[in-house]
């Protein structure tokens, strides 16, 4: 009866185990959407600022937010908690999301508008 009920308690715990890492990797996915989405909102509203207000310095997000070109309960931070990156050029925006890893230049960097590939 003792063995019964420990194979139980194993299969239970393959079974959670085996959710919990679906439940994450379905997470982490909905969080690069998310900031992705949130980037290239941030994008338009630059933008709509630069074609509108004929502003060409660079905004941060609380400035787009304080402009009401974003509403006031935009992000200023992306869904792993660090500031999104606001980059012009050349009338050219970017907004960047450091990614999951949390550093700057990386794989996994989140763009509006995507990078192109090499």
């Amino acid at each position: 009866m003792l063995i019964e009920i420990l194979i139980v308690i194993a299969i239970i715990t393959m079974v959670t185990g085996g959710i919990a890492f679906a439940v994450i990797k379905q997470k982490e996915k909905a969080d690069a959407k998310t900031a992705l989405t949130e980037a290239m909102t941030i994008r338009a509203a630059v933008n709509t600022r630069t074609a509108l207000e004929a502003k060409e310095d660079c905004p941060s997000v609380r400035q787009l937010i304080d402009e009401e070109l974003l509403d006031r309960s935009a992000r200023t931070k992306d869904p792993w908690g660090k500031p999104y990156r606001v980059q012009c050029a050349d009338r050219h925006v970017v907004v960047v999301s450091n990614g999951r890893d949390r550093m700057a230049e990386t794989e996994d960097d989140i763009r509006a508008p995507p990078k192109e590939p090499d």
